[in-house]
């Protein structure tokens, strides 16, 4: 018989939530110790629920739960009294990544280095900070701490630095590979502003929508092709 494991205190932020039989739901929370995690919580539509107003995103949270398999059961949940309130653009681009999130991390595996950009993220969103630079900073943090994070400093095949003056092909499978054919394409980078990402230096215009193209490839790999439904979000991040 497997064993019921109990948790508690884990510092966490509700990603997505959905209904679950009569009256609970099933809601997807990144914690800071144990990653991407789904649990059930009883009762969470009922009318009567007194923490029902805790359960909304972008909401810092302290959880106890129990699990004995991929699906657990909240125990109990309260603020940590670090609510961010997003509004408009910097809402949209939270529910993006969000999606990003529940399609991309590893289900119970830790990784604070996740958690951290999370929480990154987010902050920035709420204190204004321009909604397109939050959102690449988090994609590139995002893929590294997954695992398949982009070299943007080194050319793959010579093992060369990047030259700013110079152009480079993206491969997602492989990286950044030396180019001299026609700049037509959207997988085709200035060194320039390659040097610029690896810096996380988006104040150029430039720069963001070079990061926006070249992120895009390399998180379409991530996800298989699927798209997600927020993906017209992107369409929007000009600043």
């Amino acid at each position: 018989m497997q064993s019921k494991y109990f948790f508690y205190n884990e510092d966490s932020y509700i990603l997505h939530q959905r209904p679950y039989m009569n009256t609970s739901a099933i809601i997807d929370f990144i914690t800071l110790n144990h990653g991407l995690i789904s649990l059930v919580v009883k009762g969470l539509r009922r009318n009567n629920n007194k923490k029902k107003g805790l359960f909304i995103p972008f909401n810092e949270l302290k959880i106890s739960f129990s699990k004995k398999s991929d699906l657990g059961n909240l125990n109990n949940i309260d603020s940590n009294n670090h609510s961010l309130l997003l509004k408009k653009e910097s809402l949209m681009a939270g529910y993006y990544i969000n999606e990003l999130l529940i399609r991309l991390a590893t289900r119970s595996d830790p990784n604070v280095e996740l958690y951290n950009a999370y929480v990154s993220a987010i902050d920035d969103l709420s204190k204004g900070v321009s909604t397109a630079k939050s959102v690449r900073i988090f994609e590139i943090r995002l893929l590294r701490s997954i695992g398949y994070g982009i070299n943007f400093t080194k050319e793959i095949i010579t093992g060369k630095s990047i030259n700013p003056s110079l152009y480079y092909k993206f491969e997602p499978e492989n990286g950044l590979i030396l180019y001299s054919g026609s700049l037509d394409g959207n997988d085709i980078f200035l060194g320039k502003d390659l040097i610029c990402m690896a810096n996380l230096d988006f104040n150029s215009f430039s720069v963001l929508r070079s990061a926006k193209y070249l992120l895009s490839i390399a998180l379409n790999n991530q996800l298989g092709g699927k798209p997600l439904k927020t993906t017209y979000v992107l369409n929007h991040l000009y600043r």
